[in-house]
């Protein structure tokens, strides 16, 4: 989230040390609770779970939401 953050900062769509930047620390929060959750459904361990929480803390609500949706619409076509 932080990389997705300075690349809006270098885009000048965001402050830095603006109000958007506390709006991502609960976002990373949840989805970490979400990824060790899935880990935990799917009896990850080791660095497969961490490797899980982290692609899905990268990724945000925003991105995992839209993976998600192309791959239901991948399945569904095919």
């Amino acid at each position: 989230r932080l990389m997705y953050h300075t690349g809006e900062v270098r885009a000048r769509r965001r402050a830095f040390f603006g109000r958007e930047l506390l709006w991502e620390i609960p976002a990373l929060v949840a989805m970490a609770f979400v990824g060790e959750a899935l880990s935990s459904y799917l009896d990850l361990d080791g660095r497969a779970a961490m490797g899980l929480v982290a692609m899905l803390a990268y990724l945000g609500p925003r991105g995992t939401t839209a993976m998600l949706e192309r791959l239901w619409r991948g399945r569904s076509a095919g």
